[in-house]
């Protein structure tokens, strides 16, 4: 136990994350040896840690946008998505935009984000974010609030829209609407109307990429009869 509380005494590592569309992780590596400081690499391709501390904005390319600073098991959330440019996403609790700008960055700065979250203030957060890495495919249109869809134009028209609810984020329940948070953010985001199709669509085209809950079927007295789970 003595070790576990030493752990959590100690300050936790700082994490960068490259931004591989202006550098890649080992000239910036050698961008920071250059100012004095040294970082190793982590498992993730774009992530370095910072060995010692530092003022952040005193980086080297800092106003370039060369990095973020993101922890590294958030940085796996948006490589696990694994999103292509031309792509539509909703990011249904985007603030403070570590991981939805590594979208971007993955998408190559093409395709669009709809930044979601509901307030206002920590959008802000998300777009100044998006500026300074140069990303320009992110718009923050949608502030969820329960029984309010997002505007109509923002409806995804194929079936190229992917909903971006990170479940290691505190805020995930609270912004899809105030779900349980035993149950699938994706699945309360699209109870809400924010991924699914009009009503009035149909066909395949109409169908959104999100996973549905599984269906399971009970036989009683030769009939089958379908529930989903909710």
């Amino acid at each position: 136990m003595l070790p576990l509380g030493f752990w959590f005494n100690a300050a936790p590592p700082l994490w960068l994350r490259v931004n591989k569309r202006t550098t890649n992780r080992e000239n910036y590596r050698l961008q920071l040896a250059a100012a004095l400081l040294e970082a190793e690499p982590g498992e993730h391709p774009q992530s370095l840690r910072l060995m010692s501390s530092a003022n952040i904005i005193d980086l080297p390319g800092y106003a370039d946008g060369d990095f973020a600073v993101q922890d590294h098991t958030s940085m796996l959330a948006a490589s696990a998505l694994a999103p292509q440019p031309g792509q539509r996403i909703l990011d249904l609790c985007s603030a403070p935009g570590g991981k939805t700008t590594h979208l971007a960055e993955l998408m190559d700065n093409r395709g669009q984000i709809v930044a979601c979250d509901i307030d206002a203030k920590r959008l802000d957060t998300v777009m100044s974010l998006a500026k300074r890495l140069k990303l320009t495919i992110i718009e923050r249109s949608c502030f969820l609030k329960p029984r309010i869809r997002p505007p109509a134009r923002l409806m995804p028209r194929s079936s190229m829209c992917r909903a971006a609810t990170p479940a290691c984020s505190a805020d995930g329940p609270r912004c899809a609407g105030g779900s349980n948070p035993a149950s699938s953010n994706t699945s309360s985001a699209c109870k809400r109307g924010c991924c699914s199709p009009p009503s009035s669509a149909s066909g395949p085209a109409a169908r959104s990429s999100i996973p549905r809950a599984a269906s399971s079927r009970t036989r009683t007295s030769g009939s089958s009869t379908a529930s989903a789970r909710p």
